[in-house]
């Protein structure tokens, strides 16, 4: 009995249940049933079978050539080189032009997510005795519901519990085959889907099924309990199918190198409060850099010495800066209008006098350019200031420290005025 008669005899029976229950008529239903497994029995006696003792073919033996090399080659269609044994042979490789071996049997394809034949011949037969084993039995607990209200007694009673039961259990076992049918099913479709990839993301799984992530993934869990998918794992976040032990062993290489990235990130950023003050030095030191490196360079094309000895002035004074930034990152937030306005603005007058240097001396281009070396002056005294400023909260943490540690020297009588009030007291 192959699973084409299981199918179409479970189809039969299912039929005959709809139309007794549509038309309300269970007097032809018992024989329904009967005729369709006596004739799906009589068909399977009826179909030649293999010997049971009958040894299986192995890929590398074949008994109908005797020569050396036991496959005939050919070629199909598309051009694909095709490896096969002779018709005793059930298993055949084809190799396809990207030159991947993709393994049949028995005519199945075999790939790393269908790695298994399913057959869902058991799950069938469980429909079919269940619904004939629910109905007879239904039957029976009707007929003793009715005995019972007509005439109670404990015997019909306990009669009666006990073809309730039984009639659970049947009903239990059309329930599980279907569900384990229907899981069948859907494992033969994610595997057209999912194909010859070794991994697949659940996402586009449930794309191309148009079903819920969280349904998709229950399939998949319940495919991997029962022992339909023994090779597959999921990662950590159950986002990914792998179905080899390359592909997992590729995740688990992933998975080590961002958890040392993210242990080279923490170490890195231990000193700082927390990940944007991180992120806000960080890009302040890099803005810092490349408007030092504007100033250099325009110090270059400036001839003028004292106003070249006055940006390097100005580039040695935001060094110290970004430096201070650096050892001290609560400070950044004080650079906030430094960045935004000054920075920008002292490298626009610079690129100005530059340009006036090409421009005939009138006295408007004398005139600004003096201005603009006057006012480098001023910008290397408030830089100077802002630089003194973001010492000052070190300087009040160190002074408060040394007035904390005088007042309890003095209190332990270790320093002068301490000595002579002790002495004092005693």
């Amino acid at each position: 009995m192959n699973q084409n008669d299981l199918l179409r005899a479970g189809s039969d029976i299912l039929n005959a249940v709809t139309d007794a229950v549509e038309n309300n008529d269970f007097s032809d239903l018992s024989r329904r049933i009967q005729n369709t497994i006596g004739d799906t029995i009589s068909q399977s006696l009826s179909t030649p079978r293999q010997a049971p003792n009958t040894p299986a073919v192995r890929r590398d033996q074949n008994p109908y050539n005797s020569g050396a090399n036991p496959y005939k080659n050919s070629k199909n269609k598309n051009g694909s080189r095709v490896v096969r044994g002779d018709a005793g042979n059930p298993h055949k490789t084809v190799v396809n032009n990207m030159g991947q071996m993709a393994e049949f049997r028995s005519g199945r394809k075999i790939t790393p997510f269908m790695q298994r034949n399913v057959s869902g011949a058991v799950p069938i037969l469980k429909i079919i005795f269940g619904v004939i084993g629910l109905l007879n039995f239904g039957l029976l607990a009707i007929g003793g519901l009715a005995l019972l209200l007509d005439e109670f007694s404990p015997g019909y009673l306990v009669a009666e519990l006990f073809i309730v039961a039984i009639a659970g259990l049947f009903t239990w076992m059309t329930v599980s085959g279907a569900m384990d049918k229907g899981l069948i099913d859907r494992y033969k479709l994610y595997g057209s889907i999912i194909g010859d990839n070794e991994f697949y993301d659940i996402r586009t799984l449930t794309s191309a099924l148009g079903k819920k992530a969280s349904d998709v993934l229950k399939d998949i869990k319940k495919m991997m309990k029962k022992g339909i998918l023994p090779q597959v794992r999921l990662d950590k976040s159950e986002t990914t199918i792998m179905m080899t032990e390359r592909a997992f062993d590729q995740y688990i290489q992933s998975e080590e190198s961002r958890k040392e990235r993210e242990k080279e990130e923490a170490e890195k950023y231990s000193e700082y409060d927390s990940p944007e003050q991180a992120k806000e030095v960080e890009a302040i030191i890099k803005e810092g850099n490349a408007y030092i490196n504007a100033i250099n360079k325009a110090n270059d094309d400036i001839p003028d010495k004292a106003l070249s000895d006055k940006l390097d002035t100005l580039v040695s004074i935001m060094d110290r800066i970004f430096d201070q930034v650096k050892k001290d990152p609560g400070s950044a937030k004080n650079l906030r209008r430094f960045m935004d306005f000054y920075l920008p603005t002292t490298t626009k007058l610079l690129n100005a006098y530059i340009e006036l240097q090409n421009q005939p001396e009138t006295d408007n281009v004398k005139a600004t350019k003096r201005e603009i070396e006057e006012s480098i002056d001023t910008i290397n005294n408030g830089f100077e200031k802002l630089l003194d400023s973001l010492f000052e909260e070190m300087a009040m943490d160190i002074s408060s420290d040394i007035s904390v540690m005088k007042t309890m020297m003095a209190q332990d009588g270790l320093t002068d005025d301490g000595m002579n009030s002790t002495s004092g007291l005693s």
